[in-house]
């Protein structure tokens, strides 16, 4: 455990010393050797996962340091505004894995400065280089454009407060997935005041407005673990996918958008999957044993995927969460299915309590 804790601080240091984004870059490339010590070092991968996670938030806070650096060196001094950059979606919940790509955000505090020309333009170029320096270090650019530099996505605190009120007060089948990544939010960099206010302001709506979650639950329900008769695994019949299975979209995605439902409705405001379920079981919300099986399943897929990211690493490929059974042993195809019906069980749980909870 020391040993760990030195390796990652010596990554984190290394982080934070950066002078440049080819440094960032050298890191983000081995960060597959912080996820090999970290789960060689730790007995649960939950463990090892915010190790990793931690990681990728320094390299990335280190990356906002440097674009302010750059564009104060070009004579574009900061406005004085207070903000706060977010990180969304996995990395809101400290549960990045190889190869994550961009979920971020922009706050801005409410100031007749904001408002400003010369603040607008600023704090725009400042996520346009934000965004684009994230991805020459190796943070792809989020497909789905939520990222900073999209006006969607980059706001005053009112003006956020007033997009999440129009969401809950008018939900869609958009609006919900949006949600699923967007509510998985912490400070990457900036003032977490602004953070703080933003995740009350959430919880206070979706207290008085919870259709919007029945909503995020549907959306949920687009992905299904991989069961089928007898409880057998199943493997996908889409063209890109054929014969494997997509961990993520099939069981980690699942046990996190449950997590995240529960702990909305009840006011949790924990981000991380793990610390959600546990708290849902201190409120009563989930039986200890059967949160067990939950939290046990979610650990054995995320060493499953791991393992298998690092394999890719190996092999000079591109890292993904997909597995391929027919490779695995017998007793982790066993693993893999036992954890499939754990969340199986979460999921109809999530579609059982929160109908009655709502209709």
């Amino acid at each position: 455990a020391l040993c760990m804790q030195a390796q990652r601080n010596i990554l984190m240091g290394r982080a934070t010393e950066a002078d440049n984004l080819k440094e960032l870059k050298h890191l983000f490339d081995h960060l597959d050797e912080c996820a090999s010590g970290a789960l060689e070092y730790n007995r649960r991968a939950v463990n090892a996962l915010r190790v990793l996670s931690e990681t990728h938030l320094a390299i990335m806070r280190r990356c906002v340091e440097l674009t302010i650096e750059d564009m104060e060196g070009c004579g574009k001094s900061k406005p004085d505004v207070k903000f706060a950059v977010l990180i969304m979606g996995s990395g809101g919940r400290k549960e990045m894995m190889l190869e994550p790509d961009q979920d971020n955000g922009l706050i801005l505090e409410d100031s007749p400065l904001a408002s400003e020309d010369d603040t607008v333009i600023w704090f725009q170029s400042f996520s346009e280089q934000l965004n684009e320096n994230l991805a020459k270090i190796g943070y792809t650019i989020c497909p789905g454009e939520i990222m900073a530099r999209n006006p969607l996505f980059h706001k005053t605190l009112s003006e956020w407060k007033s997009q999440i009120t129009r969401l809950a007060d008018f939900p869609t089948e958009k609006a919900a997935r949006w949600s699923n990544v967007v509510f998985d939010f912490d400070t990457l960099y900036g003032d977490d005041s602004l953070t703080v206010a933003l995740r009350k302001h959430i919880h206070e709506v979706l207290g008085e407005r919870q259709m919007l979650l029945s909503l995020m639950v549907e959306d949920d329900a687009e992905g299904r673990p991989p069961i089928g008769m007898f409880n057998r695994l199943i493997t996908s019949e889409e063209e890109d996918t054929k014969g494997r299975i997509d961990i993520k979209r099939s069981g980690l995605r699942i046990i996190a958008d449950a997590a995240r439902v529960f702990a909305l409705s009840r006011g949790i405001k924990a981000t991380n999957t793990h610390d959600r379920v546990n708290a849902l079981v201190r409120l009563g919300v989930l039986d200890a044993d059967f949160a067990d099986s939950i939290l046990s399943a979610y650990e054995e897929l995320i060493t499953l995927v791991l393992d298998h990211q690092l394999e890719q690493y190996q092999r000079g490929e591109m890292p993904d969460k997909i597995i391929d059974p027919k490779v695995m042993s017998p007793h982790l195809r066993e693993v893999l299915r036992d954890s499939m019906l754990a969340v199986k069980r979460f999921q109809e749980k999530l579609q059982g309590d929160f109908a009655r909870m709502n209709f």
